[in-house]
């Protein structure tokens, strides 16, 4: 009976939490590895990268080398891949950012209204596609079409997961941004990592499940 009950205890949310608490000193190194890698802008998806694949690792429970070598070999590895899909995609969520951006400050008509809305919504769809994406690229062997390809089918096949991922990811990195400059401390230790380990807990089971076992 006491088995059953410790059972029911495992739920998804107490393992998030408790992985969370006790892997907290490698999300803070991670942290402070991706900020540094990120430095030049043009690595930021290689960087995004690097991270997932480190976090995958401690998710799965998979034995790993150091948090430094393993981030810097999944560095080299995945750096043009990342960077074919990072770098464009980085340019049109901006481009996106920023219509959502005018369309507000030019909100006096429904019209203007409705666009804004819209371009959120775009944008934080294109955010969930390329979570996907950087996730598959770093745990599977595919070219960089099929990758975009099985992103877009994932996210539309699984909106809610998809979704639930996306938002929450982004509206961490977003609240840290959004409170600056009295957020830097978290910007600097946690902020990234942990919207990396959020999107990686809810978005990498499904990677797991209809891509790789497959």
């Amino acid at each position: 009976m006491m088995q059953s009950q410790n059972e029911q205890r495992k739920t998804p949310f107490n393992h998030f939490i408790s992985l969370l608490v006790s892997k907290i000193l490698l999300l803070i190194s991670l942290n402070l590895l991706f900020i540094l890698t990120s430095i030049p802008l043009f690595t930021l998806p290689i960087s995004i990268s690097s991270m997932q694949k480190v976090i995958q690792g401690m998710i799965s429970g998979k034995e790993q080398p150091s948090v430094f070598k393993a981030y810097f070999s999944a560095f080299k590895t995945n750096f043009v891949q990342s960077s074919l899909f990072g770098i464009p995609l980085i340019g049109i969520l901006f481009g996106i950012g920023y219509g959502a951006y005018f369309y507000y400050l030019n909100s006096d008509s429904i019209l203007f209204v409705t666009m804004s809305i819209l371009s959120i919504l775009l944008f934080v769809l294109v955010y969930c596609v390329s979570l996907m994406g950087f996730q598959m690229i770093t745990s599977v062997e595919l070219s960089l079409k099929i990758i975009i390809k099985n992103s877009v089918i994932l996210t539309f096949s699984n909106p809610k997961i998809s979704l639930i991922g996306g938002v929450f990811s982004l509206g961490i990195v977003g609240l840290g941004i959004w409170f600056f400059p009295y957020s830097t401390p978290l910007l600097l230790l946690i902020i990234f990592s942990l919207s990396s380990y959020v999107s990686t807990f809810i978005a990498y089971p499904m990677i797991q499940k209809y891509i790789i076992k497959r």
